[in-house]
């Protein structure tokens, strides 16, 4: 288990942002990085340009190729058809990126992060993140298998994704990788230079509550939450 002062979640998901998404940095008696509650639906439905229509109520799915269904925090454009399979998760054949970036962030808890962003209809997004953190030296290339049972202040290599995102930088949803499969081929060095290579394949993330106080440590699925399915995702992408 990561240390006290590394239970921090502070992601770079955004191009320009790092303390972000509702999000603040550990501190003596401070948050050490829960995602900030709430969200709520947006009326969805109608027709989206590039291909796409969508129904149902959320944040809607994707434009230009594929249909999207159901409702939820996740979506995006471009790529394979948006789905909901019977337990209600969203599923995306290939997630819909539109940018692919990396980030290495200096903070106690040190890690590089490789990041997939997928832009949404309503002109907010999503982001797909596969994380190393350096204090475990996992040896590279590796693969990780989820089976159930990961928490985030346990894993060497967190998947996780962030939903309802706004372009200040806030968002509401937080998700963890339960199952699937990840390969991190490359991961560039703490002089934030380098290369950071992954690819994913049939991964389940549940919406996630991660909240670290002095007195408090939240490190579990939320109760009633989102499930999202990934079952192809790739990240190639400089380290900045």
């Amino acid at each position: 288990m990561r240390a006290f002062a590394l239970r921090i979640l502070i992601a770079a998901v955004s191009v320009s942002c790092v303390l972000a998404c509702g999000q603040t940095p550990g501190a003596d008696g401070g948050t050490g990085g829960g995602m900030a509650t709430g969200g709520g639906t947006n009326a969805g439905g109608g027709a989206n340009t590039g291909g796409g229509n969508n129904t149902g109520g959320g944040n809607g799915g994707g434009t230009g190729g594929g249909t999207a269904t159901g409702g939820g925090g996740m979506g995006g454009t471009g790529g394979g058809a948006v789905t909901t399979d019977d337990a209600g998760c969203k599923v995306y054949a290939t997630w819909p990126n539109d940018r692919i970036y990396g980030r290495y962030i200096d903070d106690l808890a040190e890690r590089a992060v490789g990041s997939s962003r997928a832009l949404l209809g309503d002109g907010g997004y999503s982001v797909f993140n596969v994380e190393y953190f350096y204090v475990y030296n996992t040896p590279l290339p590796a693969q990780v298998v989820y089976d159930g049972g990961v928490t985030y202040g346990d894993c060497a290599i967190c998947t996780t994704a962030f939903g309802n995102c706004s372009d200040g930088g806030a968002c509401t949803k937080f998700y963890l990788a339960q199952q699937g499969t990840v390969d991190v081929g490359r991961v560039g060095g703490r002089d934030g230079g380098g290369i950071f290579t992954a690819t994913a394949s049939g991964v389940k993330l549940v919406e996630w509550e991660y909240v670290q106080t002095a007195s408090v440590f939240i490190d579990r699925a939320k109760d009633g939450g989102e499930c999202i399915i990934v079952n192809t995702v790739a990240i190639d992408a400089g380290i900045d």
